[in-house]
């Protein structure tokens, strides 16, 4: 399974839509997490590869490590963090 589908879980999953659409999708629900819990791990890690494809490079750090602070016993917010 790929990091992608690992961070964002079976519930933010979209089928059938092109990659720029799935990153919408995956940042608003991302951002929709992040309103009602700041400190979502899976939702930090979420929006870090979504900065990551998008070219966010200094967002997607920030937001990698902000998933470590959080959940630092979660293996994918370290391996995030090492994706840039």
């Amino acid at each position: 399974m790929c990091l992608w589908a690992m961070a964002i879980g079976p519930e933010m999953r979209r089928k059938n839509l092109s990659d720029s659409r799935q990153l919408i999708e995956v940042a608003h629900d991302c951002q929709v997490a992040l309103k009602k819990n700041h400190s979502d791990p899976r939702a930090l890690v979420g929006i870090s590869l979504v900065a990551l494809a998008s070219g966010q490079h200094e967002a997607s750090v920030q937001m990698a490590k902000a998933a470590v602070s959080v959940a630092p016993a979660m293996d994918l917010a370290w391996v995030t963090l090492g994706q840039r």
